[in-house]
């Protein structure tokens, strides 16, 4: 992966009928904002909760009344972003998955990759390509991670939930309800910035001049330290 833009596979794609070279990866993985902090005040848990067997949700502080509500952008995704570049440096898994989760076309396409990324799925519809891999996620040994960015609805995980001991699930979305009762995750909410956070952000993004940096405090209040509002 690279902090400056989509990420790199460091091993090779498998085609049909061929075993894969690990470690692997499929998925859009998107490259970390201009300033991005990883977040030491407001969410510290996140390396040490999420380890294997283990599936963690992030969620926002505040509720939103849509997907689309800006409330509902905390940093989610840029976490859970940094945290698979983070494990995949380390380098602590061998199948990194990134799959957009907002329908359940979406998690056949991304699942379907993904099964073709270790050359599981040349073989049958998105369905049964995507059914192979959640099935192969729950039998290996070799350690992995599934990203769900932006899950809506659990229904369009049916048959599909990524479980397994040796692997990380990790869930980013903007409705904490969005998960069914019989699911065990460990919920992590994402707030605003700290004030320290938040004036580091700034300091970052106003480097170049520092003049620029007078008044930033007052800023930081006035905004509450709301990461998409200092962006």
């Amino acid at each position: 992966m690279s902090a400056d833009g989509p990420v790199r596979p460091t091993g090779q794609t498998a085609g049909p009928g061929q075993a894969s070279r690990w470690p692997v990866w499929s998925g859009p993985v998107p490259p970390l904002a201009e300033g991005f902090t990883a977040r030491p005040d407001t969410v510290p848990d996140l390396e040490t909760a999420l380890v294997p067997g283990v599936t963690v949700v992030l969620v926002p502080d505040q509720a939103a009344a849509s997907a689309q509500d800006w409330r509902a952008s905390s940093g989610k995704t840029q976490l859970a972003r940094f945290f698979a570049e983070s494990l995949w440096r380390s380098p602590g898994v061998d199948v990194l998955t990134w799959v957009v989760a907002s329908s359940r076309a979406s998690v056949l396409s991304g699942l379907a990759a993904a099964a073709a990324a270790i050359g599981a799925g040349d073989a049958g519809d998105a369905e049964s390509a995507a059914a192979r891999f959640a099935d192969w996620l729950s039998k290996t040994a070799r350690p992995w991670l599934v990203v769900l960015d932006d899950l809506r609805d659990a229904t369009d995980l049916r048959g599909l939930w990524p479980s397994g001991p040796a692997g990380r699930l990790l869930i980013t979305t903007a409705n904490p309800e969005a998960l069914s009762a019989g699911r065990r995750a460990l919920t992590l909410t994402v707030p605003a910035f700290s004030t320290r956070e938040s004036m580091g952000y700034l300091s970052g993004r106003l480097g170049t001049d520092p003049d620029q940096r007078s008044g930033a405090i007052d800023l930081v209040r006035d905004l509450g330290c709301e990461p998409l509002a200092l962006a």
